[in-house]
């Protein structure tokens, strides 16, 4: 597990950790995060049933960016403690939006502790990209948090220069090779 940090423009929740980690199988993207400490300074949304969600970043939610070594397209994955889910596909920085595609469903478990908050997805990468499959693979592990005043802070395992941006790709920091072969670079 590596540690996100929150970014120096917003101050994090004191006494909260953040941790997140990827790994890459060659048919599944496995991404998990935890939370630990005073989770009861921190906004968590209520259960829902599972199902597709947009702007699930406005609050506390965990994040996923993906993107083939070299290449500009990349998607997003918005994985709220609720158990909502998004996934989002841009051809380059910004440029795209949310997949209505319930294929990509993660397989999600969720546990919610009085000082510990841990989500697991399984994400399919064959259906996300057939490139992602071959790899290597970039990953940025990113969370919006929302304390419970309401104010959010943003957290990364590396932060971009100025404003908090999950979205560059300077912060996409985890290289994961494939079982085998390699990334041609085109991601659609």
């Amino acid at each position: 597990m590596f540690e996100l940090q929150p970014h120096g423009g917003s101050a994090g929740v004191d006494g909260v950790r953040l941790l997140g980690n990827a790994r890459h199988d060659g048919m599944t993207l496995t991404l998990t995060f935890a939370m630990t400490g005073a989770l009861d300074r921190v906004s968590v949304p209520a259960p829902v049933a599972p199902g597709i969600a947009d702007g699930l970043w406005r609050r506390t939610c965990f994040e996923a960016f993906i993107s083939c070594d070299g290449a500009e397209a990349y998607h997003e994955l918005n994985l709220s403690p609720s158990s909502a889910w998004a996934v989002l596909a841009f051809a380059t920085y910004r440029e795209g939006g949310l997949v209505d595609d319930g294929a990509l469903a993660p397989r999600t478990r969720i546990h919610r502790g009085t000082e510990e908050l841990r989500l697991e997805a399984v994400v399919p990468l064959a259906r996300l990209d057939p490139s992602y499959v071959r790899g290597p693979v970039r990953v940025g592990l990113s969370a919006v948090v929302e304390d419970v005043g309401g104010a959010c802070s943003y957290w990364a395992l590396a932060h971009a220069a100025g404003v908090p941006d999950f979205h560059c790709s300077a912060g996409w920091t985890l290289r994961l090779e494939a079982p085998s072969g390699a990334c041609d670079g085109e991601a659609s």
